[in-house]
């Protein structure tokens, strides 16, 4: 009886430690599982509320600044810039001084030269930009380049030759009034000024000759010229952006030229003279209508 109840007791005192020590880490265990789902709940709909409020504070801010971009699209490039690029065929309409044969002080253009002949580039080089600061008034910025052959005698030979090409080249910018209807032909027309570079592209005979008692070296310089631009067209649209350009022009052009000469590299030949550059040109291009 005794031995029993010492076996109970120490039984009983190993329950009581086992559940003394077991008992306090379940509770933890619970309290913290309990306690981190319950925090997972407090805590994850106040962020998504918070990510919620910052978006549709944002998404304002987004919606003011794409509305201005459109606005000022709108108000000030949609149907008002246009690029493009263009070819020409040129007419010289001043291509003869009517002085053949001629020499310096004789009615000839410079020298022994009496004549122009227009030389074709069909390369569409020729770019134009373009704004209408109203519906039907604009200003065209584009580039342009001009050349002409020269015509001249041989005082030795009486044979036709050329000394080289004139070149002028530049900015042009015209004040451009169209004519908005509900076709897709526009009409147009334009009056604008050119700011050209003058050169000369001679040929490898004219500038240097090798005579049997001194060389003669040749040289000739072109001025820069202002030209008086008039212009009449349609642009044929296509689509919301994409346009097809046919236009005619007419330019006033002429560049005041000197000549120098030089035997065995001393200048004693000076001459002055001038090349009129006055053409007609038909021009056809594409163009890009923002």
């Amino acid at each position: 009886m005794l031995q029993a109840r010492e076996n109970f007791k120490k039984d009983g005192m190993c329950m009581t430690t086992v559940t003394g020590r077991f008992l306090p880490v379940s509770f933890l265990a619970i309290f913290a599982m309990v306690t981190h789902g319950f925090a997972q709940d407090t805590t994850t709909p106040s962020k998504t509320l918070q990510n919620h409020q910052l978006s549709m504070a944002e998404q304002p801010t987004a919606d003011a600044e794409n509305n201005t971009e459109s606005a000022f699209f709108n108000t000030y490039i949609h149907g008002k810039l246009q690029f493009g690029t263009r070819l020409a065929y040129r007419s010289l309409t001043d291509a003869d001084s009517g002085n053949k044969g001629g020499t310096y002080g004789s009615g000839t253009y410079l020298g022994t030269i009496y004549g122009l002949d227009e030389k074709q580039s069909y390369a569409p080089d020729k770019i134009f930009a373009t704004y209408y600061f109203l519906d039907n008034f604009g200003i065209e910025f584009a580039f342009d380049r001009l050349l002409a052959r020269t015509l001249a005698m041989d005082t030795y030979n009486g044979v036709e030759k050329t000394d080289g090409d004139v070149i002028l080249a530049g900015p042009t910018l015209s004040l451009i009034g169209r004519y908005g209807n509900k076709t897709p032909f526009t009409p147009y027309a334009g009056i604008g000024l050119g700011f050209f570079n003058g050169d000369f592209d001679e040929t490898a005979d004219w500038a240097h000759s090798d005579w049997s008692w001194a060389q003669r070296d040749r040289l000739m310089v072109v001025d820069s010229t202002t030209a008086l631009l008039f212009t009449a067209g349609v642009a044929w649209t296509l689509s919301d952006h994409w346009f097809v350009d046919s236009s005619v022009q007419y330019i006033k052009a002429d560049a005041d030229a000197t000549f120098y000469g030089y035997t065995d590299g001393t200048l004693n030949t000076e001459q002055t003279g001038h090349f009129p550059v006055d053409n007609v040109a038909l021009r056809l291009g594409v163009g890009f209508s923002f």
